[in-house]
């Protein structure tokens, strides 16, 4: 894994301390943490990645921001959510390499 930015560094244990105080009805939103923190949506999600994948840390998600969870069926949730939305982007890198194949080579340089 790439290693983490200065400002996502910087503000990721803050950002992790809001988000355990989240709840599934009551997330945290990233605009919220925008703001406090005086940093973009990149960097948030940044922090998160790390916390995530490097700290180990399992924070949820969801369109209506993150929260720890506090049973499995939590978690659960926002895996399939997250699997979803790899099934979606496949889908549509699927169809953008189709494209390629088959008619993108008369005119477009890649």
């Amino acid at each position: 894994m790439k290693k983490i930015g200065q400002k996502a560094s910087r503000v990721k244990t803050y950002i992790l301390m809001d988000i355990k105080r989240g709840t599934m009805d009551l997330p945290v939103k990233s605009k919220t943490l925008e703001r406090r923190y005086g940093v973009g949506g990149a960097t948030i999600r940044e922090a998160i990645h790390h916390l995530r994948v490097v700290d180990k840390e399992p924070i949820c998600s969801d369109s209506s921001g993150y929260w720890f969870p506090k049973n499995k069926f939590e978690l659960g949730h926002t895996i399939a959510q997250l699997r979803s939305r790899v099934k979606k982007i496949n889908e549509v890198a699927n169809a953008l390499e189709h494209y390629y194949i088959t008619e993108g080579q008369q005119g477009l340089e890649l």
